[in-house]
């Protein structure tokens, strides 16, 4: 078995985790009290190394994991993915779940003092992503930057009929399902 993961820029991923917890999940809190959680903070280095342990988790991306992407590079991330793993990938993908609106996060990102506590709370997430980029992901880009030029990826048109079954699993997930959970949940 190989490890592989993709980690995000952490400020954006926990302003859109916020995001999506307030417009699919009806979250009710502030950002402040949402990020003050400490569930919401630094949660790469907590998945990665198991608790907050920072150095754990560098030596783990660096020593045993297989694969590193890189989700705001995610089409150098797949060339070089293709190169490294030892199965045949079929590139063939596409992005299933986006906002139907940024605002939330985008006004987050682009407030002192959300981006303030996005900081404070994701400052090993922050270092941790440095290490991944500088020490990982673009020496192996330099590494095979030849081989991964000849590496095509798919268009990623969406057509009407996929976008028809997507909407139909998040309507289902959204009017069915949660509804059956929080049923079972009182």
């Amino acid at each position: 078995a190989q490890i592989i993961t993709v980690l995000r820029d952490p400020l954006t991923r926990c302003a859109s985790n916020y995001q999506d917890e307030v417009l699919r999940g009806n979250l009710k809190l502030s950002f402040e009290d949402w990020i003050a959680r400490t569930e919401h903070q630094n949660l790469s280095v907590k998945i990665i190394a198991g608790g907050k342990d920072l150095e754990k988790a560098k030596i783990l991306l660096r020593d045993s994991y297989h694969w590193v992407g890189i989700t705001e590079r995610f089409d150098e991330s797949l060339r070089l993915l293709n190169l490294q793993i030892d199965e045949p990938l079929n590139l063939k993908y596409r992005r299933m779940i986006t906002a139907g609106s940024n605002d939330i996060k985008n006004s987050l990102l682009s407030d002192p003092a959300s981006m303030e506590l996005l900081k404070k709370h994701n400052q090993l997430d922050s270092e941790l992503y440095d290490f991944a980029m500088e020490k990982i992901f673009l020496p192996s880009i330099e590494k095979h930057k030849e081989a991964m030029s000849k590496i095509t990826l798919p268009d990623q048109k969406r057509s009407k009929w996929n976008d028809f079954k997507y909407k139909r699993s998040v309507g289902y997930n959204k009017f069915v399902y949660r509804q059956l959970i929080k049923l079972l949940n009182k």
